[in-house]
């Protein structure tokens, strides 16, 4: 069978070989299924179905496969691979290192809780027995410690009582093309990751990755007016939280399969 192609049949087992595809330009294999005759032609007239009353045509392998059942492992998983073992807790936590401009100020904040809500969401769904530290409990501490960014990451956790604290560590943000005064937007970060396991002995970081991400790639949009830049914040804020949250949280090829 050709990888490449959609529906090669077998002669032998009466099938189809469905390759779903994570979208990119590459267009990587994520995962390779063979489904009936049956299964695929039920599947073909439920989505046709769905389509024709407007649903996400991004669905469509979801349809034709019986569910969203590509799953793509985290690059650090932190849920606990054995029942007998007790749920892991984790503390999430969002530094900026940078100064910034006044309109930027508050994305140290919003990241921080985006990606709380996209880790306990992805959690949710995967049934993974993680519990996160509730946004709230989050802000609260760094109220009650303004110098937190300087503290041991490490130490930090073992206070808190946590057994992993994942932290993201912001080195530059923008959210405009540089040199248009303000007129065109265009995110740009460049992040460093990191992820502390209290339950070993070991202060330094279990886990290192750098993030970078331009977005939307291959064009600008015109910044019209102040609500127009705080929706595209909104949703470059979202779209980093989702990406970072995979390097802790198996994800489901559509929901990663986004459009920019």
């Amino acid at each position: 069978m050709h990888p490449d192609s959609l529906g090669d049949t077998n002669a032998a087992d009466n099938s189809l070989a469905v390759i779903v595809k994570d979208g990119s330009a590459t267009g990587e294999i994520i995962m390779a299924k063979r489904i009936s005759r049956r299964t695929w032609l039920l599947g073909s007239i439920c989505a046709f179905s769905a389509f024709g009353c407007g649903a996400n045509p991004f669905l469509l392998p979801e349809l034709l496969l019986g569910g969203r059942q590509s799953q793509i492992p985290a690059k650090f998983p932190i849920a606990p691979d054995d029942d007998d073992l007790p749920p892991t807790k984790a503390y999430v936590l969002v530094a900026n290192r940078v100064t910034i401009d006044p309109e930027l100020a508050p994305v140290e904040g919003l990241l921080n809780g985006e990606l709380i809500d996209v880790l306990t969401a992805r959690y949710t769904a995967n049934k993974d027995r993680v519990q996160v530290k509730y946004k709230s409990k989050i802000e609260e501490f760094k109220r009650q410690n303004p110098g937190w960014k300087t503290m041991d990451m490490y130490a930090l956790g073992k206070k808190e009582n946590s057994d992993i604290v994942i932290y993201v560590e912001i080195e530059s943000f923008n959210l405009y093309v540089p040199n248009s005064q303000k007129n065109l937007l265009k995110g740009e970060i460049y992040a460093s990751i990191f992820a502390y396991d209290m339950r070993k002995d070991q202060h330094e970081p279990v886990y290192k990755a750098n993030y970078k991400k331009q977005y939307p790639e291959g064009r600008e949009i015109l910044a019209e007016s102040p609500g127009e830049v705080s929706k595209f914040r909104s949703d470059f804020i979202h779209k980093i939280a989702t990406e970072i949250s995979t390097h802790f949280a198996d994800s489901s090829s559509d929901a990663i399969r986004q459009i920019d």
